[in-house]
């Protein structure tokens, strides 16, 4: 479940539930940030990437997406995202 800036809490039949922190960003536009952390979040975990690591990629790439106006347009590059060392949230 995806909170805005607040952390994403994970509800996981095998692995429980658990929370993980966005990093911490200051917005510029938001619109478009919870599809870019659905698409990111599908790449990864269809990739295989375990769950808690799938959350925090599609975190870092709604970050980055909230960093430039607009929503197609701000959705970040993979290298992008695994090169992007926000603060932890």
């Amino acid at each position: 479940v995806t909170r805005g800036g607040e952390s994403t809490l994970v509800i996981s039949r095998r692995e429980g539930c658990f929370e993980v922190p966005p990093p911490v960003v200051v917005p510029v536009d938001t619109v478009g940030a919870g599809d870019t952390f659905a698409g990111a979040f599908a790449v990864a975990h269809g990739e295989g990437v375990p769950l808690r690591e799938a959350v925090e990629f599609a975190n870092k790439a709604a970050a980055l997406a909230t960093q430039q106006p607009g929503a197609q347009s701000a959705i970040p590059r993979r290298e992008a995202i695994l090169g992007f060392e926000g603060a932890a949230g």
